[in-house]
């Protein structure tokens, strides 16, 4: 794991290649995505299995809407 995270500037960027976030650092997109979950989905008593099952939801259907507006 140390050696991933010494060398990450080489892994992180490609890894969030194919999502477009406008001008957005990833500072701003993981803040975002933290706002939307705390305030929308979950709370401090979500059971930890629950919270991942709905982050993936969350996650995919957000994917989903930009591909459709990709499309449009």
């Amino acid at each position: 794991m140390k050696a991933l995270y010494d060398i990450r500037e080489k892994w992180v960027p490609p890894f969030f290649r194919k999502d477009y976030c406008g001008r957005m650092t990833s500072t701003q997109r993981s803040e975002s995505m933290n706002k939307l979950m705390k305030h929308k989905f979950v709370d401090h008593q979500t059971a930890l299995h629950r919270f991942a099952r709905r982050m993936l939801e969350v996650i995919t259907d957000r994917k989903e809407k930009e591909a459709a507006e990709t499309r449009a």
